[in-house]
């Protein structure tokens, strides 16, 4: 039996007390594709129960923001940390 994901988020979350750590966090976060800086200099806090939401026209990187909160895709500088896990930039 395994555990949705959704579900391993709310359970972590359950167990994390009160939330005094942040659930996502970057901190001069940048990421580069194909030789090109999409975005650089990221700093961002989002805490248990907060509710956030990236907008922007087409082309500028959100869904890159993804994929690197998801590890699909590595940071190029900075910190991320998901769920108090580092990501180390590529």
């Amino acid at each position: 039996m395994s555990i949705h994901p959704t579900e391993a988020v709310r359970t972590h979350l359950e167990h994390a007390g009160t939330g005094e750590q942040p659930v996502l966090s970057l901190r001069g976060a940048a990421v580069r594709v194909g030789g090109r800086t999409l975005w650089s200099g990221v700093d961002l806090t989002v805490g248990a129960g907060e509710f956030t939401a990236v907008l922007g026209p087409n082309g500028v990187g959100k869904s890159t923001l993804v994929k690197v909160l998801l590890g699909v895709l590595p940071a190029a500088a900075g910190e991320v940390r998901v769920l108090l896990r580092q990501r180390p930039p590529s």
